[in-house]
């Protein structure tokens, strides 16, 4: 009898402890392929697999990754998994074809015979290998398809199928021996155990030592059903579970650390993971974790915001939104609604100095006593405290003042905004919207501290151990006051505190990111820890808290929760991982060489195996080796890379002690080969050798040019000279000056002498220069045209005209450019005209550096004048050569031309034209 009322004990407190556990939930909705979920695994780096009847799913705490036949599986409506040492997820179900997945591809082999359909009844795992079999028959991965196995004919020598045959036969033999209790029992054999379940027991069997290890259920799982007891190896250990449980199996095989949840979630099969969290499988309710840090918490009212926690005599009370107001009964560790309210619900207070819990709703006040008889009063109140013999209770248009006997009102103080109220040192302090107030005669008026009045928004006031008023705010954070100074608490800028308790030497402030905890210290409060989901609190949105013996007491916008004093954060992190990478749109996760590509950007989606509660991203750093030598911070999943020249990349993660790579190459294209960059080099090479030589040769023939046309010059300006100094012009020159000398014309011959001898000395000096001024110039044309005058006895008139704009002592123009012409136009057009001879010069300024010379006769002009071929050349072609080597020296621009000067007459004369320009 005792031992009955102990296990209707055990169960009654199972049942009462897994109905008051918190689990997350993932279905259809969340990404799970399908509701129907036969298996749930971990593989070794921590991802969560579970195979549904649409399909695996892939799990790393945020998003499901699905594998179905899209992806190459044979069937969705997979049954069965398997994870062998060397990391490849088997997959197991009726079908032709049955395989594995490993770096999130499917390696799909069918059966040897294409017609045979694969059943793989009964699994072995023993190493990295998977054998299954049913109706006698076995099969094996060979050659990329599974065969069956002629065991008549196996050899002996392949080890790895001798192995299986013995285990398969060992296990048939135990079979055989324990048909009774084993008949129809599950059989699996993992490694070197074989295991069997039947209806009342289960055997582990060393297939090596033949050890035997043969346990009874535990009575707390007796009343299961044994048909839907399941052992599979996870995380290096093995798990026994069936419905609404699962244990652990210890060196001994025995069941141990076993746990249970809820029957509402119909769940048939469950995992603990690496962390300590259960996940239970439904076969249609999808997939259920209860977090590590949840089965340690105790959860109420889920999905009801609770607004207020009261310890009271009768026991804690909850105030929930929209509900009304419930009683802890800690005998069946329950919540039982104490009173349903249909009105907006404040909150609740416990006055000692009435022994009575205060229940504030918008239609009234509800009163319970220590005998908790509940009584109703029209007032209405807020907040409610106790002060002088009465009770303040705030309402919209001010402050109540309420007997606590008759519970009516006596005296209203006008106000606005009022939060709060408490009685402090004597005093009625209120905290509204607009900051601090005391009540005095009937009057609320602001409390100066330091001489300022503190008009923050007041939420609200409570006391410190050491009388210190405490203050919270609606988004300025809490302060501490004796009112005479104040201190805002550390941590607390710009949040919005709902509420506050103190315990010991512990401060704790409800807010809505969560609850913090403050360390008190007579001179500071330091901030101890932050509660949130990571601790298993439903909602950061905490309203209200209460500290009660070795438990916190948590009011959120998702329920209640009860936490244990020894607070345990756990890291729920496993690791960061490369979810997908692609390079010029192409992916690179099957493949290690990618081609270069001009514009080709390196994109990776980075991913992280997270069952933490808070879903916010977190950083993580990574650098792309070696075109990153510093490790760069991010929260983002996606990190690009632009402008990658070929080379071999490994991409470098890491985060906490976690890290991950992933390499790949990114090939040069044919012109990027070392071979063709030494081709390009030596072909650069040989043309610049080339160019630099071809300039060598140009420079060299510039310079050969350049004395060519000095050496052409040269003779032209000797040339001009010889012409100058003809020997007819100098005999006819001396026997002029000889005529006047015989006719006594002493004057006039040394007048030509000294003109003549003038002449020949400028003729000497001119040569041996290369420019002349327009003065000089002009000095020689005269002095050779008085002797050229006299030589034709007066038969000679000339003119030299000079514009305003020729500054002739600054112009220069080449020497022996202009007598040579007028010689000719003497010589061959006024020496055969019978009438006088007339030759006419001019000079014209054309622009800074140009200038025009004409030269202009009357003689009988070029068509006129009788030219006989001597087979020499004459002055003329030698002043065209001169100008053609004048032009290309690169100092000069020099044209010339002639045209008819009289053309309606005989005697058509002759103008020619030069232009003259100095290149600057």
């Amino acid at each position: 009898m005792n031992s009955r009322f102990a296990i209707f004990l055990l169960v009654l407190f199972v049942f009462l402890s897994v109905k008051a556990q918190k689990y997350d939930h993932y279905s259809v909705e969340d990404g799970l392929p399908g509701n129907m979920v036969y298996r749930v695994t971990q593989d070794k780096k921590g991802f969560v697999w579970a195979i549904t009847d649409k399909g695996i799913a892939r799990f790393n705490g945020n998003t499901f990754k699905i594998f179905n036949t899209k992806n190459g599986l044979p069937t969705n409506d997979i049954w069965d998994i398997q994870i062998t040492n060397d990391h490849k997820l088997w997959y197991f179900s009726k079908s032709a074809s049955l395989g594995y997945i490993e770096n999130n591809e499917v390696f799909d082999f069918p059966a040897e015979n294409p017609d045979e359909q694969l059943f793989p009844a009964i699994i072995f795992k023993i190493d990295n290998d998977i054998y299954f079999g049913y109706n006698n028959l076995s099969y094996y991965l060979h050659d990329g398809q599974w065969k069956l196995l002629d065991e008549a004919t196996a050899s002996d020598d392949d080890e790895k199928l001798a192995r299986y045959l013995r285990y398969k036969n060992k296990m048939g033999d135990f079979v055989a021996a324990n048909k009774q209790r084993y008949q129809r029992g599950l059989l699996r054999v993992l490694d070197s155990l074989g295991i069997i379940i039947g209806e009342k027991s289960y055997a582990v069997l060393n297939l090596n030592s033949n050890d035997l290890f043969e346990y009874n259920f535990p009575e707390a799982i007796k009343a299961k059903d044994p048909g839907l007891f399941r052992v599979h190896a996870v995380n290096g250990e093995l798990q026994f579970t069936g419905p609404e449980f699962v244990a652990n199996m210890d060196n001994d095989y025995q069941l141990v650390n076993l746990s249970f949840f809820s029957e509402d979630l119909k769940a048939h099969f469950a995992m603990r993971d690496k962390l300590g969290n259960l996940w239970m499988a439904s076969l249609n309710q999808g997939l259920y974790k209860l977090p590590a840090v949840n089965r340690k918490n105790k959860y109420w009212l889920e999905g009801k915001r609770v607004r207020q926690l009261e310890d009271t005599p009768l026991g804690i009370i909850a105030s929930v939104q929209d509900y009304g107001f419930y009683l802890y009964n800690a005998s069946y560790d329950s919540f039982d609604l104490l009173n349903k309210s249909e009105g907006f619900v404040y909150g609740t207070a416990y006055i000692d100095q009435l022994s009575a819990a205060f229940l504030l709703t918008s239609k009234g006040i509800v009163k319970v006593n220590a005998n908790g008889i509940l009584q109703s009063f029209s007032p209405m109140a807020r907040k409610i405290c106790y002060h002088e013999g009465y009770l303040y209770g705030n309402v919209s248009s001010g402050l109540n003042q309420i007997d606590p006997i008759q519970m009516q009102v006596t005296r209203h103080i006008k106000g606005v905004g009022i939060k709060d109220i408490i009685s402090y040192n004597n005093m009625l302090i209120v905290g509204t919207s607009n900051g601090l107030k005391q009540l005095k005669n009937d009057s609320l008026l602001p409390i100066q501290i330091n001489g300022q009045v503190f008009s923050r928004p007041i939420m609200n006031l409570g006391k410190l151990p050491s009388g210190i008023l405490l203050i919270t705010t609606d988004g300025f954070g809490a302060y501490r006051t004796d009112l005479e100074e104040i201190t805002q608490i550390e941590k607390t800028e710009y949040l919005s505190a709902n509420s506050q308790v103190v315990q010991d030497n512990n401060l704790w402030l409800s807010t809505s990111q969560g609850v913090l905890q403050y360390d008190l210290d007579q001179t500071k409060i330091t901030l101890k820890n932050t509660i949130g989901t990571e601790y298993g609190v439903p909602s950061v949105n905490t309203h209200t808290i209460l500290a009660q013996g070795d438990a916190l007491w948590i009011g959120t916008d998702n329920g209640l929760v009860k936490l244990p004093s020894d607070l345990q954060k756990q890291d729920q992190y496993l690791g960061i991982y490369v979810e997908k990478g692609s390079y010029a749109g192409k992916e690179i996760n099957k493949v290690d060489k990618v081609d270069y590509q001009k514009s080709g950007t390196l994109s990776y989606v980075i991913g992280t195996i997270d069952f933490s509660q808070k879903k916010e991203s977190s950083p993580y750093e990574y650098r792309l080796y070696p075109f990153e030598t510093k490790w760069i911070t991010t929260t983002s999943n996606i990190i690009n890379f632009s402008n990658l020249p070929p080379n071999d990349y490994t991409l470098q993660l890491r985060k906490g002690q976690n890290s991950s790579t992933h390499k790949f190459s990114i090939s040069p294209l044919w012109w990027q080969k070392p071979i063709s960059k030494v081709v390009f080099v030596s072909l650069g090479s040989l043309l610049l050798l080339l160019l630099l030589l071809q300039i060598r040769r140009y420079e060299i023939n510039k310079k050969l040019s350049k004395l060519e046309i000095q050496n052409k010059l040269t003779e032209f300006e000797l040339y001009a000279l010889r012409s100058q100094m003809n020997p007819h012009f100098v005999f006819n020159s001396l026997a002029a000056i000889q005529y006047c000398i015989n006719n006594g014309d002493i004057r006039s011959a040394e007048s030509y002498l000294v003109k003549f001898s003038r002449l020949v000395r400028q003729f000497f000096e001119l040569s041996k220069q290369k420019e002349v001024t327009v003065s000089k110039e002009v000095e020689l044309l005269k002095n050779y045209l008085d002797i050229e005058k006299l030589r034709f006895n007066e038969k000679l008139e000339y003119s030299i005209k000079i514009g305003d704009s020729v500054e002739v002592s600054k112009v220069n123009i080449p020497t022996m450019l202009l007598q040579p012409v007028v010689e000719n136009a003497i010589n061959h057009g006024i020496f055969n005209k019978e009438s006088k001879g007339r030759v006419d010069i001019r000079f014209q300024q054309n622009g800074d550096n140009s200038l025009e010379v004409e030269i202009e006769d009357n003689g009988v002009g070029f068509v006129n004048t009788k030219k006989t071929d001597s087979g020499k050349r004459t002055s003329s072609h030698v002043l065209e050569d001169r100008l053609l080597f004048l032009n290309k020296s690169g100092k000069w621009d020099i044209s010339l031309s002639h045209r008819e000067a009289y053309p309606e007459k005989e005697d058509k004369g002759n103008i020619t034209t030069f232009k003259i320009t100095a290149i600057a």
